[in-house]
């Protein structure tokens, strides 16, 4: 389950972090940034809910409290540069960590319902990816 909770402070770093760079935008590229950002930030909580609802209550176990996750994620979530294209890059290393616990999950569980699930998961946080990383090489 540690593995699951790992999975669950990324998503949440991630969501975290792309509003730290959506509020913190500036210069020529703010609207780029700061539409990106929110690009990257839609859907999360969505997939949030999803992963609770099916991970922990689909197995009969209580979801982890916020301030659990808070306390998780205030560990991974790296500080907001003053350098926009190191807040993106650090964005684009989180997304990668995240992918990166997804197969490892994989190859942990063989359950259907749970790989329908991270299937999810991981083609928004590759295709958000992608954005990403076209937004470093803009540079």
């Amino acid at each position: 389950m540690e593995q699951l909770f790992d999975l669950l402070k990324y998503i949440y770093a991630i969501r975290f972090y792309s509003k730290d760079i959506h509020y913190n935008a500036k210069g020529y590229n703010f609207w780029g940034d700061h539409l990106l950002a929110d690009k990257v930030f839609d859907g999360l909580d969505g997939l949030i809910d999803q992963f609770n609802e099916t991970i922990y209550m689909g197995y009969g176990n209580l979801p982890p409290s916020g301030k659990d996750v808070l306390n998780g994620t205030g560990v991974i979530i790296p500080e907001v540069s003053s350098d926009i294209t190191q807040c993106w890059k650090a964005l684009y290393d989180l997304m990668g960590n995240c992918l990166d616990i997804i197969a490892d999950i994989r190859e942990e569980f063989d359950d259907p319902a749970m790989s329908s699930l991270l299937d999810n998961i991981a083609q928004d946080i590759r295709a958000k990816k992608g954005l990403v990383w076209r937004r470093i090489l803009a540079i």
